[in-house]
């Protein structure tokens, strides 16, 4: 069996369907079992949070309420979650279960980002294998010089000299590795544009449903009123119901936690997707459908590389009207081919036996 270390969380989508896609690629083209490892996570550079962290204001009551409905809105979501991680058998035992695993993979997701802390085990530390890769890791908004001011360069260094094999999912993560050990490492597609989710995409939703514009993404009303008035705009001129997927937002005419495979399907039977997230862009790619999207300061690195990777900048909704470019999708089609091959051959790489 192989280990994967990468992230452990239930309340996201994203999250989930990488470790999925991975599991399926890894089972489905070199007959291997894999399953996420349970690790201590280190958060010694995480913020703390203030007394009124969330910016409740007593004059403001519909902010409780609000509040409230987003709440149980976030444990519906995570009862589906773990009940799909559970039911497709994603998750393993803990670190200290295991003496001598076949080998241990790193990745995918933002397995190197410094913004909580140090975890040693997504560096390779202390995991139970002599084999260990990494597969579309990712520095996320980490830089270069952010891990020479926490003064964990040497530790960064030596982590990746140690490491079998090398992959990374985007040209940030591609230049810090290359700096730091005089290698350009290959550069792998994310576990679900790798899987392609096929079978998932001709799920339609059930109905009756009304022709929507479906929306996945974070708090668009904190983060920019601006756009929810150009979403609002843009549903009612059309006739189109606003579906809110995976998150909650008040000004959505409905808010759904689904089951995965669901989830997916909904993208591809959208009339166009709005989405501020990296793996909404990724299922609006694999959708095939008109896509608007508008990165957050967080996410900015990672989604707009993800969309210079397939010539679609231009679904970038700053400055542009929404759902007002139409992609190539048949080009992208042909450069996931592409990259679908290269991303095997690494993994065939690695896991030779």
């Amino acid at each position: 069996m192989y280990g994967i270390i990468t992230f452990d969380d239930v309340t996201n989508y994203g999250t989930v369907l990488q470790l999925y896609g991975l599991t399926r690629v890894l089972r489905r083209h070199f007959g291997i079992e894999a399953r996420a490892l349970g690790y201590e996570e280190n958060h010694d550079f995480a913020p703390q949070e203030g007394s009124n962290a969330g910016g409740i204001s007593i004059d403001r009551p519909e902010e409780w309420l609000w509040r409230g409905d987003r709440f149980l809105f976030a444990q519906r979501k995570r009862t589906v979650l773990r009940r799909f991680v559970r039911d497709k058998g994603l998750r393993g035992g803990r670190l200290s279960d295991y003496r001598d695993l076949e080998g241990v993979l790193i990745g995918s997701d933002e397995v190197f980002t410094l913004n909580a802390g140090i975890t040693p085990a997504r560096w390779g530390f202390g995991v139970p294998s002599d084999r260990v890769s990494t597969y579309a890791a990712s520095f996320g908004s980490t830089t270069m010089s952010e891990i020479a001011d926490r003064h964990c360069l040497p530790m960064v260094r030596a982590a990746l000299s140690a490491m079998d094999h090398i992959s990374v999912r985007d040209a940030n993560s591609a230049n810090i590795v290359e700096e730091l050990t005089g290698k350009r490492p290959i550069r792998t597609l994310d576990p679900v544009l790798l899987d392609g989710l096929g079978a998932e995409l001709q799920i339609a939703p059930p109905a009756p449903v009304r022709p929507y514009l479906l929306v996945y993404g974070y708090d668009y009303r904190r983060e920019d009123p601006v756009v929810v008035r150009q979403i609002e705009t843009f549903a009612a001129r059309e006739g189109l119901e606003i579906v809110s997927v995976g998150f909650y937002h008040p000004w959505a005419n409905r808010n759904l936690a689904l089951e995965p495979e669901t989830l997916i399907g909904y993208f591809a039977h959208a009339a166009g997707v709005v989405t501020n997230t990296f793996h909404g862009t990724v299922l609006g790619l694999l959708a095939g459908v008109p896509m608007t999207v508008f990165p957050t300061d967080f996410n900015r690195i990672k989604v707009t590389g993800l969309l210079e990777d397939f010539d679609l900048t231009d679904c970038l909704g700053e400055g542009a009207p929404l759902l007002s470019f139409s992609p190539d999708y048949e080009a992208v089609r042909q450069r996931l081919e592409e990259q679908r091959h290269l991303s095997l051959d690494y993994l065939a790489e690695v896991v030779q036996r």
